[in-house]
C-alpha cells in the first residue's frame, strides 16, 4: 500500500496532465485506491497547496488551476484577452444561482423581480453556469448551477469559499429572499456590530 506522500505525488501528476476537471472516482480507479482516500488527499491538497498552483473541488470533481492573483500574467502569456466585466444584472443573476443552486430560471426571476433570459444565456455562453438537470415538477423546468469556470473567474477553491452576506444586509432583509448565508452572530460582534448583551 502506498503511503500518503506517494499518493499525493501521484495525484498531483494526474491533476497536472488532466487538463480539466476529473472525477474522484476516475482518479481512484486509475490509482487503484479507495475513493475515500483519494478524496481525503484531494481535500488535503486543496487546503495546503499554495504558490502558483491551486486545487479546486466542485462536488466529486477536482482540477488544478493557477492562483487567481496570477491571472493577468497567465492571460498575457497564453495570449488570451481579459474577459469583459459582468454587468450588474448578470452579477445579480449569477449571485442568485451561486447561492441557491440548483435553481430554475423562474426562481431567479422571482428573486430578481425581472426577466433573466438574456443573463442566463450569456452566463452559459461564458461558461460560468451550466444546466444541472430538470426539476421533477410540472413542466420539468431546467435547473442551473455554477461551473468550474465560475470558481476560476472568482478565484475560489470551492463553493464553500463563497462569502457570507454582511450582517447589515441580513438585518435589513436584503438578500435573505435569495437564500444568501448570514454572518454568524458572534462574527457580527467582532466586526463592529452591536453586542446583544
Amino acid at each position: 500500500m502506498r503511503d500518503d506522500e506517494q499518493l499525493r505525488s501521484l495525484l498531483e501528476s494526474l491533476l497536472l496532465v488532466a487538463g480539466g476537471p476529473v472525477s474522484v472516482a476516475s482518479l481512484a480507479k486509475t490509482l487503484d485506491e479507495s475513493t475515500r482516500r483519494v478524496r481525503r488527499m484531494a481535500l488535503d491538497l486543496k487546503e495546503n497547496l499554495s504558490g502558483g498552483v491551486r486545487v479546486q473541488m466542485d462536488g466529486d470533481h477536482v482540477q488544478y488551476v493557477t492562483a487567481p492573483e496570477n491571472a493577468e500574467a497567465v492571460r498575457r502569456f497564453i495570449g488570451t484577452e481579459k474577459p469583459a466585466p459582468l454587468s450588474r444584472s448578470m452579477l445579480e443573476t449569477l449571485t442568485i444561482i451561486a447561492y441557491r443552486q440548483p435553481v430554475t430560471r423562474s426562481e431567479v426571476e422571482a428573486a430578481r423581480g425581472a426577466n433573466c433570459d438574456r443573463q442566463v444565456h450569456t452566463l452559459m455562453a461564458r461558461g460560468l453556469i451550466e444546466e444541472c438537470g430538470q426539476r421533477d415538477t410540472i413542466g420539468r423546468p431546467m435547473q442551473y448551477g455554477t461551473s468550474f469556470s465560475f470558481l476560476e473567474y472568482f478565484g475560489l477553491r470551492s463553493l464553500e469559499d463563497l462569502p457570507v452576506l454582511p450582517a447589515a444586509s441580513v438585518a435589513s432583509g436584503v438578500g435573505t429572499e435569495i437564500g444568501l448565508r448570514a454572518v454568524q452572530p458572534e462574527l457580527r460582534n467582532e466586526e463592529g456590530g452591536q453586542d446583544s448583551s
